[in-house]
């Protein structure tokens, strides 16, 4: 996969279904939505990263969108990519078949919030998709006995911006797309959906950003 120079160098790159936001089990309709609504976003002029990005970072996101989607839509290439990935190891087999979109590599455990406290249950994973904010991944964490400097020191993310995260403190956080290699990152550790996290995070993050570039 060539690489566009998006993302800072001590991060692993995006694989092409994080890049475009989609599970390693989506359909080619599902891809293609993705990669219209990513292309609309960076296209010279968007305001949703007006100020943000220069125009030769604009064409190097553009061209990177593009690669993804011509990859992931034609049926041999996909095939030999995910191959690729599953050498890596950056892939597990398991997640090429089709599944509920909210539930979490995690498996075998319901979490939800009960009068400020975190109570477990048998079963599968919330299908709540607004769960993934900054306190739920904080109760996580603390949940699985993890410090932040833990995570720091196998992601080389800085304890600081983990914990902006965790804050939901948006002005603190980086630029869009870095955060979400961040999130993914966190998420892979605690084992939880990557992909769920990081759309489910930026969502709100977009949110928050349109309600600036507002006032």
């Amino acid at each position: 996969m060539r690489q566009y120079g998006l993302f800072p160098e001590d991060l692993p790159k995006p694989s092409h279904y994080e890049l475009l936001g989609v599970h390693p089990s989506a359909t080619k309709e599902e891809i293609k939505e993705a990669y219209k609504r990513l292309k609309s976003i960076y296209q010279p002029g968007s305001l949703a990263v007006y100020s943000l990005f220069s125009e030769e970072e604009l064409e190097k996101a553009s061209k990177a969108l593009d690669e993804a989607y011509e990859v992931l839509v034609d049926e041999r290439r996909r095939e030999a990519y995910n191959e690729e990935l599953i050498q890596e190891g950056c892939l597990n087999p398991a997640e090429l078949f089709r599944r509920e979109p909210a539930v979490a590599a995690e498996r075998g455990r319901e979490v939800s919030f009960q009068e400020g406290g975190l109570a477990e249950d048998k079963g599968a994973f919330p299908q709540a998709k607004d769960i993934y904010r900054g306190e739920f991944l904080r109760r996580m964490r603390m949940l699985k006995k993890v410090e932040l400097v833990d995570i720091s020191k196998v992601t080389k993310i800085r304890v600081e911006t983990l914990e902006n995260i965790e804050k939901d403190n948006y002005t603190a956080l980086p630029h869009r797309i870095y955060l979400r290699g961040f999130l993914l990152e966190y998420a892979r550790y605690l084992q939880l959906d990557p992909i769920e996290v990081a759309n489910t995070y930026l969502k709100h993050y977009d949110e928050w950003e349109r309600k600036q570039m507002g006032r």
